[in-house]
């Protein structure tokens, strides 16, 4: 009997725990599986469990025989439920409503993320990068992750390929002697733009193989290469059965006929369905015998489709952009303050309307900032950047004040107040509080020390000589006295070192008399600079008229002797007036 109350204890406990546990995995799903894709799976499993581990404490706690079998058996098709749920979910048997998540726009057209955003309600914020891998206008990333829940984004960063920069710099090989095929492929490689190929005739190079090239090493893409080419021998040209251009770029023209030696001239038109820089048609017809010595055809190329430009203002970024990108075109943007036209909308565009353009031109959009108005500024200095950079008209005002030197004590406009860009703005600063200069004339150091503390004036003390004042006196102030200035200023006080003194007399040394040089054995020896004080001092005395140096230098004999390289030496003859180096041992 014992042993039956313990088992049904046990497993009243463990049936109690499991549907605790339930039960908080279940509010724990109500409540967070708004973050998660697949919210309808998590609250159908999570509730399945909860009736599961309801059914088990029910079973537990039911000790007749015939309700304990019937929970047990609704336990057991609940288990069954909950593992053929989730297996017919994860078959695909079952579909269930999912949340929507962000995709990736990589290597999209913007203008598909832009009609995506319009229909989503989700703005799109567009930046613009050179990218040599990603065509112009496509999605290079974006500053939301895919896979993110769409209902938690309002906008998104998207960064827009503008395509190859053509000032970027790269390193062009020595083409010379090599096929004008391979060259193309290592010019296309690096996005050129402005190449020019010609062909002459010559005996020594075979057709096709480059000549002579007009620039190498580092070098832009934008900069202009002119590669000459060989055609071969006068004899190599014979007539050709021309081919069809339409369809092909100019530059597969130019250089399938240069290659061969036909002359050709170039008209341009406009085309609805041929892009631009690609042949639209040719004079002479495809398989045309064309002779290169005698022949001489005419290419029609595209300019594009002629591009009627509309009124960019009445139009969105979002819309600007779309159509810019539709119509092949470049686009740019700046922005700039204005008290008319509303934050995000167009202010102006570099093309008017009506304006014909071919594909591939540039066209600046002027977007606005708003309403300038006035901000709140520390300092004079943070409000002279601040209008300095926007090309504002100011004037500024300094008085003394509470305040720290250089705050702000007020402008016109006032902070928040719209500015007219093209009126003046004055601001007032602040020099800090006041203080009048005292009368420091006759005051020694200390006097004038307590009174610069007392007046708050930052005080530099400099000595001059004077007649007037006697020494130790203050003598001059380079500020007036009874003058208001900001406190802390700086000033400086000369102080008088009393009369100048006379001059000593200049000794002009005009002795021409010679004499012996004499080094006692007494004076040398021990340790260089031992030796060096002692002939300085018995040298000076013995010969008052010649002057002497002293260096050391390493060498065979002892230190502190006279070394052996000495320019003079005990028995040199010296002479007044001159000078005389004695080299010592170290």
């Amino acid at each position: 009997m014992e042993k039956s109350n313990k088992s049904f204890l046990i497993s009243t406990i463990v049936s109690g725990l499991t549907f605790t546990i339930s039960i908080v995995f279940l509010v724990y799903t109500l409540v967070f599986c708004d973050k998660q894709i697949n919210q309808t799976f998590l609250i159908i499993s999570s509730l399945i469990l909860c009736l599961t581990s309801i059914s088990l404490l029910m079973t537990s706690l039911f000790k007749q025989k015939k309700f304990h079998n019937i929970l047990f058996s609704i336990s057991s098709f609940l288990v069954f439920i909950f593992i053929g749920f989730n297996l017919l979910v994860l078959t695909n048997t079952i579909k269930l409503n999912t949340l929507v998540t962000l995709k990736s726009f990589y290597n999209t057209n913007i203008n598909d993320v832009l009609l995506w955003g319009e229909k989503n309600n989700i703005t799109i914020n567009q930046l613009y990068e050179y990218s040599d891998t990603i065509p112009e206008y496509n999605i290079i990333s974006q500053d939301i992750a895919a896979g993110t829940l769409l209902k938690d984004i309002k906008e998104i960063n998207v960064l827009v390929s503008s395509g190859p920069s053509l000032d970027k710099k790269f390193i062009l090989q020595s083409l010379i002697g090599m096929n004008i095929d391979d060259a193309m492929e290592i010019i296309n490689k690096n996005f050129m733009s402005n190449v020019k190929i010609n062909y002459e005739l010559n005996d020594t190079y075979a057709r096709d193989i480059i000549i002579e090239q007009s620039i190498s090493g580092e070098i832009r893409r934008s900069y202009e290469l002119t590669l000459l080419v060989s055609l071969g021998k006068e004899s190599d040209l014979v007539p050709v059965e021309l081919i069809d251009f339409k369809g092909k770029s100019l530059n597969e023209a130019d250089l399938w006929l240069k290659r061969n030696g036909i002359k050709y001239e170039i008209a341009y038109e406009f085309s609805d369905t041929i892009s631009r820089n690609y042949c639209v048609s040719q004079s002479e017809k495809a398989g045309t015998i064309i002779d290169p010595k005698t022949n001489t055809i005419t290419l029609i190329v595209s300019k594009g489709k002629e591009i009627n430009i509309p009124d960019f203002t009445t139009m969105s970024v979002n819309e600007v952009t779309s159509w810019v990108s539709e119509h092949k075109l470049k686009l740019t943007f700046k922005e700039a303050y204005d008290n008319e036209i509303e934050e995000g909308k167009i202010i102006s565009s570099s093309a008017a309307i009506n304006t014909k353009l071919e594909e591939g031109a540039i066209v600046e959009i002027t977007v606005s900032k708003g309403k300038l108005k006035m901000e709140r500024f520390d300092s004079i200095g943070a409000f002279r950047s601040w209008a300095n950079s926007l090309g504002l008209q100011y004037e500024e005002n300094a008085e003394f004040s509470d305040k720290l030197n250089g705050e702000i004590i007020s402008t016109t406009p006032g902070i928040g107040e719209v500015i007219n860009i093209k009126d003046t703005i004055h601001v007032t600063y602040s020099k800090g509080k006041s203080t009048t200069v005292p009368n420091f004339y006759n005051k020694s150091k200390n006097e004038a020390s307590t009174l610069c503390d007392n007046y708050a004036l930052d005080c530099y003390f400099s000595y001059r000589y004077s007649s007037d004042v006697d020494a130790g006196y203050i003598m001059y102030q380079t500020m007036s006295s009874g003058s208001e200035v900001a406190e802390y200023t700086s000033m400086t006080l000369y102080i008088s070192s009393g009369p100048e003194p006379e001059p000593e007399p200049v000794y002009t040394c005009t002795s021409t008399e010679t004499h012996t040089l004499i080094i006692q054995p007494a004076w040398v020896g021990g340790s260089a600079n031992a030796t060096i004080a002692t002939l300085r001092e018995k040298l000076s005395s013995k010969y008052p008229n010649v002057t002497f140096y002293f260096t050391t230098r390493a060498g065979n004999r002892s230190s502190g002797y006279i070394h052996s390289d000495s320019p003079i030496t005990s028995g040199s003859t010296i002479q007044d007036c001159q000078e005389y180096t004695i080299i010592i041992n170290e």
